[in-house]
């Protein structure tokens, strides 16, 4: 097929064909439900937002090098982000692949990035800014290597295996949540400054809990300890 008859396929509109036979879309583009195994055509840059979910992509290859708006390739059979665009304007949704790490995703998201439902066993090659939510809630991650630097609101990382804050998280706009992680027997929703705190004293090593540590931090930011239920997860010391 054309790249005429393949726009005309997929209601594609307002395109420029690229002398390397790549398009360009004045608008947006939206792929879903067509059981894709591969995208239909090389896009180079959207406008709008791009929408390539609830396919059976396995790869990326093909999507546009800049997004306006939203890219969303939720719901398919990913296993990379290698292919991503290399810049968007608004959201980024990955949840509901096989990734195992964020390798090849933009560096700076403007509005919120959601990696939910995946395979994760590490955050490296995420994004270093989230302009909005981070949530990465629903891995397989032990601690938070690779995490943005920066984060505009909330960071959800509820349901992993969370055994550590360790990570490069600097900035926080609201809370950190981490509800069913080995962590949340300390904790569950805090702000930087705890995370600061928690971390500079090294409250955690090597899953052993400092008892001293722990009991001057949650003092300072005035919250209980349960030590019976720390002690399902951790060595207390």
């Amino acid at each position: 097929m054309s790249i005429e008859e393949i726009c005309n396929k997929y209601n594609i509109e307002n395109y420029t064909i690229n002398d390397d036979g790549s398009i360009d879309v004045n608008g947006s583009v939206k792929l879903c439900i067509y059981n894709l195994t591969k995208l239909p055509l090389n896009f180079n840059k959207v406008t709008g937002n791009f929408n390539c979910n609830r396919n059976k992509l396995t790869d990326l290859k093909g999507c546009p090098k800049y997004v306006g708006g939203l890219f969303n390739c939720a719901n398919n059979e990913l296993t990379t982000l290698k292919g991503s665009p290399e810049s968007i304007g608004a959201y980024f949704n990955c949840r509901g692949n096989k990734l195992t790490d964020l390798k090849g995703c933009p560096k700076s998201i403007e509005h919120s990035f959601n990696c939910r439902y995946n395979n994760l066993t590490s955050l490296e090659g995420g994004p270093i800014s989230v302009g909005g939510n981070f949530d990465c809630g629903d891995n397989e991650l032990v601690n938070l290597k690779g995490c943005p630097e920066r984060v505009g609101k909330d960071f959800f990382c509820s349901y992993n295996k969370l055994t550590s804050l360790e990570g490069n998280l600097k900035s926080l706009g609201l809370f950190l949540y981490c509800d069913n992680t080995p962590l949340s027997s300390m904790f569950n929703d805090v702000g930087i400054d705890f995370i600061i705190g928690f971390k500079s004293f090294k409250v955690i090593k090597d899953g052993v809990v400092n008892l001293k540590r722990l009991k001057y931090v949650m003092e300072v930011f005035n919250r209980p300890i349960y030590l019976d239920v720390i002690k399902k997860y951790y060595t207390i010391k």
